[in-house]
């Protein structure tokens, strides 16, 4: 009798190892994930995937994805079908932040327990082609609304009211002995608010307004501030130009791209795009104008108080700075490129903008550059007794300067 419990005791377990080992976390309080990896014994590579979507019907879609951000990640995205009581399951590809496309070479089921019941939709997918991606990085989205009630896969979706990312502990999401086709018909609910989280996510990333301020800082700061701060030398004749605007813009333009860059770092963290072009380049960028540019220009300012004459600082300063605000500026057209142009973070609108305005504060620069050193040596040579020790003083330190330095 003993060893019949022991039996039953030990049978139990196994079903519950085959039931209850499934990984759940929420967006929200109505919002359910939960993931199950099955693998033939302990430690063994994982031979299927499965994961269900659990969400009201007040949300037009609700989407999980595996990858650590949405580029390259495997996304699958449920709305409701216009099927009376059924859901679409559309799974896509990421490709950053456009809008995931249709990907018809993914290899899902819909399980039993798939569909619209009580006021919510539920997916209960086995996953065949989610075995090549790392099953411990999920990041989910959702968009609040009404019913889309379509059965196209490749739909065109809104984007996301707020979004998500989760890694999970594999250990406790394997299912070693699992003895039916749908380790979530005797674990739905359909109702997740009855039952607490597994796990909480992660919090949620920024939206289209967060990548607003990011690029509109940046922008401001390289097609008008550096600019401006850099022409101050060439069209203002002021013996203080240098330490009274030159400089004090300079300071203030570089704290407002400081700002800009936190912002474009905290997104690209989130997104898991620190890796690609535009945030290298921007790193590099802001990096070497706040580490180099203000100790250059001071030391060739200090240099020129003494000697009245150009130094190789004044050569790395001003060709640096150039070098760094044209790349600054190209950099910005990359941004909208990751982003996606026409997408509600970068509108075409915006672009357009942003090309215009860019070439028209290169063009002005250019032709500042050329015309006004000639101008000035003009005025050198037209100076009473062409001697420049008989100029006011503020006039003859401003013009000495601008030729000197720049």
């Amino acid at each position: 009798m003993q060893m019949n419990w022991a039996l039953i005791i030990m049978a139990f377990g196994f079903m519950r190892s085959a039931i209850a080992d499934i990984y759940s976390f929420r967006a929200n309080s109505k919002i359910a994930y939960s993931i199950a990896v099955v693998s033939s014994s302990v430690g063994s590579e994982p031979t299927d995937l499965f994961f269900q979507i659990v969400a009201p019907t007040s949300y037009e879609w609700v989407a999980l994805g595996q990858g650590t951000g949405m580029a390259g990640a495997n996304i699958f995205v449920m709305y409701s079908s216009s099927l009376k009581n059924n859901i679409t399951l559309s799974p896509r590809s990421g490709k950053g932040h456009v809008m995931p496309e249709y990907n018809p070479a993914a290899r899902v089921d819909l399980l039993d327990g798939t569909g619209i019941s009580n006021g919510y939709m539920t997916a209960n997918v086995r996953c065949a082609s989610c075995l090549g991606l790392s099953p411990s990085n999920w990041i989910w989205a959702a968009k609040e609304g009404s019913p889309i009630s379509s059965s196209d896969k490749e739909l065109v979706i809104s984007e996301h009211d707020f979004n998500g990312r989760q890694s999970i502990n594999l250990e406790q999401a394997t299912i070693t002995n699992l003895t039916t086709s749908n380790p979530f018909t005797e674990s739905t609910d359909p109702n997740p608010t009855a039952s607490p989280p597994a796990s909480t996510s992660d919090s949620e990333s920024p939206g289209t307004g967060v990548l607003v301020a990011h690029g509109s800082l940046m922008a401001i700061a390289f097609i008008i501030l550096f600019p401006v701060s850099a022409l101050s030398l060439h069209v203002i004749p002021y013996a203080k130009t240098v330490t009274r605007v030159h400089a004090p813009l300079q300071l203030f333009t570089l704290c407002v791209v400081a700002a800009g860059l936190a912002i474009g770092a905290h997104l690209a963290v989130t997104n898991d795009e620190l890796a690609t072009y535009h945030p290298i380049i921007g790193l590099v960028v802001v990096g070497a104008l706040i580490l180099f540019q203000p100790a250059l220009g001071l030391f060739q300012h200090l240099r020129f108080r003494r000697t009245r004459e150009k130094t190789s600082y004044a050569y790395i300063h001003r060709w640096l700075g150039r070098i760094l605000i044209l790349l600054g500026i190209v950099n910005g057209g990359l941004g909208f490129m990751l982003v996606g142009i026409g997408e509600p973070g970068s509108p075409t609108s915006a672009v357009v903008i942003y090309s215009v305005l860019a070439g028209v504060v290169v063009l002005i620069y250019i032709a500042v550059l050329a015309i006004r050193p000639a101008v000035a040596a003009r005025k050198v040579s037209q100076s009473a007794g062409n001697n420049p020790q008989d100029w006011p003083t503020s006039e003859r330190e401003g013009d000495l300067q601008l030729l000197n330095i720049h």
